[in-house]
């Protein structure tokens, strides 16, 4: 099979240079998964294609970061990437073959240019891209959405949104104004990090108090890789829009809003009381989210599209909830009882982004138990089974199945329309426990091993790692046991090459330690392979 498909005279020389100079590092993005781009479009009110045989295909690609990882988690899928820049390509292609992802391709070629010559798409996915390219290459990019997406589908795009810009763009000028007569990439960023530096110290001084709207990016932007800084802040192109402006665009090429990747966002709690008494009731979906946008100052866009004579039923989830899987992003709050101390609370707070007050033990327990699945998500049917079990182990009083189910089922739609439940359609294939010989997929090897700075899990997402844990991770191909690689870990310690915390431990259980507390987060975080 021809992995990769390289089209020179395609590739812009401009953007080639670019990405050249200063290669973007991709990862992985949780928020592209396509269950999770099904289940908000089923939530939605759509029928979306099954996972299982699906043709996917991201636009700007760049190093396969991403679309491998995605590639990885859905093997029964088929995953497309192209990309302008041939360095970004070909270090992709290296990836893709070192990691034996099998059911992708890649091609290079200009974003401006609808490809089609690949067919059609069930789903589309353009991270990061939208708002980095040229204003020809956005429309480009919106019409190869129209023309490659297959009826039915979903694509994803994300932008960056006034406005939340509106301070950045400010910025982000006088920072290009600054470095303007820089051509060379890493010169650039030098020159801008020390202007940042300077623009920080004399607005904590008080000496510049018109540009203390300034700071907090400022801050924010220390911690970010020069790479990121390169492509995003002072970036060429970085050209916002306002949520409304982008739908309009998106509506010229037949498009139709299907929801935001991250169903937070579009939350009416998110408005203050008063603005959502004076709300409509068939208040038109964009109009409600760029008010929400106002309100909340949003300046980041995860939007879902899908053709504009897509059928769209019942929104909310109706009974196609039951066959959702559901990831919690809310947490018990700190110091809140445990156990059946829990259970007999009358009201507890969990919270992330916003605060919920569950009330009740069906709901303390509902919200208990998604919560624990931490990163992975849990099915609605499974959720039913075990509030239930947990309400009986507790000997809560005058359970009733049918009635706690039906409960459940009415709270998990409500937290998917809250954003607090993340919805997905298909589960996480990874091991409930530790088994003798841990083994990680072929692509987190890969990763481990080559040093990288986190690892793709199978739910997707990125898992930071340090030193000890790249070093544990890469010996996880199935074939040492725990026993094994504790022994080798251990080794290591004891000449010095690696240090773990030891608190007066010899090297090996110091490494027995290390190990144990590494594969509870491999299994918490969807790394582990059954």
């Amino acid at each position: 099979m021809d992995y990769l498909s390289v089209s020179q005279t395609q590739q812009g020389p401009e953007v080639a240079a670019h990405y050249d100079a200063v290669p973007y590092h991709g990862k992985t993005f949780s928020v592209t998964s396509i269950s999770r781009l099904a289940g908000v479009a089923q939530f939605a009110g759509l029928v979306p294609p099954p996972i299982e045989g699906a043709r996917v295909l991201e636009i700007g690609c760049g190093d396969g970061g991403n679309l491998l990882a995605l590639a990885t988690a859905f093997p029964a899928a088929h995953f497309v990437g192209f990309d302008a820049s041939f360095g970004q390509i070909a270090k992709a292609q290296e990836i893709m073959l070192g990691a034996r992802v099998e059911n992708a391709e890649l091609h290079c070629r200009d974003v401006s240019t609808p490809p089609a010559d690949l067919g059609t798409f069930d789903y589309i996915i353009a991270h990061g891209v939208f708002s980095w390219i040229s204003p020809a290459a956005r429309t480009g990019l919106l019409e190869t959405v129209r023309t490659c997406l297959a009826p039915g589908g979903i694509a994803y795009v994300s932008y960056n949104c006034y406005p939340g810009w509106h301070t950045l763009d400010g910025l982000r000028h006088l920072l290009l104004d600054h470095s303007a007569g820089i051509s060379d990439g890493p010169e650039k960023i030098i020159a801008v990090r020390n202007l940042m530096r300077l623009l920080e110290q004399g607005i904590e001084a008080g000496a510049m108090p018109s540009m203390a709207s300034y700071l907090p990016a400022l801050k924010s932007a220390k911690s970010d890789p020069d790479w990121y800084l390169f492509h995003d802040l002072i970036s060429k192109h970085n050209q916002p829009c306002y949520f409304k402006q982008f739908m309009e665009r998106a509506h010229d090429h037949d498009l139709k809003f299907v929801g935001e990747a991250d169903f937070f966002q579009m939350a009416k709690g998110r408005l203050p009381a008063a603005v959502r008494a004076q709300l409509p009731a068939d208040i038109d979906p964009v109009a409600l989210g760029q008010s929400i946008d106002h309100f909340t100052n949003a300046k980041f866009r995860r939007t879902l599209l899908t053709h504009s004579d897509t059928a769209v039923g019942e929104a909310g989830g109706g009974d196609h909830i039951e066959r959702l899987h559901l990831r919690s992003r809310l947490a018990p709050a700190l110091g809140v009882p445990v156990g059946k101390e829990l259970l007999a609370s009358e009201r507890i707070m969990f919270e992330d982004a916003f605060k919920f007050f569950a009330n009740g033990p069906v709901e303390i327990a509902t919200l208990s138990v998604a919560a624990s699945y931490d990163r992975l998500p849990i099915s609605v049917a499974e959720l039913q089974r075990k509030v239930v079990s947990l309400l009986a182990e507790h000997g809560v009083q005058g359970v009733q199945e049918d009635a706690v189910r039906g409960d459940v089922k009415s709270l998990a739609g409500r937290l998917v329309g809250l954003g607090g439940f993340i919805p997905y359609t298909e589960g996480v294939q990874v091991a409930a426990e530790i088994g003798d010989r841990p083994q990680i997929s072929s692509l987190s090897l890969y990763q481990a091993k080559n040093e990288y700075p986190w690892v793709s899990s199978m739910v997707p997402h990125s898992v930071t790692t340090d030193n000890i844990s790249r070093f544990i991770l890469s010996r996880m191909d199935g074939a040492l046991s725990v026993d094994q690689i504790t022994d080798c870990l251990a080794q290591e310690i004891s000449v010095g090459r690696l240090s773990a915390s030891s608190e007066g431990k010899t090297p090996l259980e110091s490494a027995h330690n290390t190990v144990q507390r590494l594969l509870e987060h491999a299994i918490e975080s969807g790394l582990l392979l059954p």
